[in-house]
């Protein structure tokens, strides 16, 4: 991707959103999938924050460089999905 569709973005470079991307939609559903799998209380509502923080980052990306491509659309309703699948009764009595 060309470093041109940041213009306008607070961003120069892709740095510091991959390094975002990484930490909060990388490493942290990581840990949220442990938690999910070992039964731990914590990692619905986990669940939960990693659908919302895709939700935001994918608005966020297409406010800012627009919503040209489906993949967008495809992240944007995977973050719906994985919200409403962890708030299954199924999943909540698991955990």
């Amino acid at each position: 991707m060309p470093v041109d569709v940041l213009a306008g973005s607070p961003f120069t470079d892709f740095l510091l959103p991959g390094m975002i991307l990484f930490t909060v939609l990388g490493l942290f559903p990581l840990v949220v999938l442990y938690g999910l799998c070992t039964e731990r209380g914590w990692a619905w509502p986990a669940a939960i924050i990693v659908g919302i923080a895709l939700i935001v980052w994918i608005v966020v990306q297409g406010l800012i460089v627009g919503f040209g491509h489906w993949l967008q659309w495809l992240y944007l309703s995977l973050g719906f999905v994985l919200i409403l699948l962890a708030l299954l009764p199924s999943v909540r009595r698991t955990v």
